[in-house]
């Protein structure tokens, strides 16, 4: 469920940006969801899914 949520949120945010805004803008964002403990609370295996889920977003 979280993981779908934050694909959503990320979807949202990314929607009509450049990769390059994207890509830019990427590690202030992995650090907010880190802030709010979203990414502590995922598995090894969701927290590696997000990683590649951000990536193919960043290179379509």
């Amino acid at each position: 469920m979280i993981l779908a949520g934050l694909a959503a949120m990320l979807f949202n945010l990314c929607n009509g940006v450049s990769r390059k805004d994207i890509w830019d803008n990427m590690p202030y964002l992995l650090a907010t969801l880190k802030e709010l403990g979203l990414i502590d609370n995922l598995t090894l295996s969701r927290r590696v899914a997000l990683l590649t889920m951000v990536e193919k977003i960043t290179n379509s």
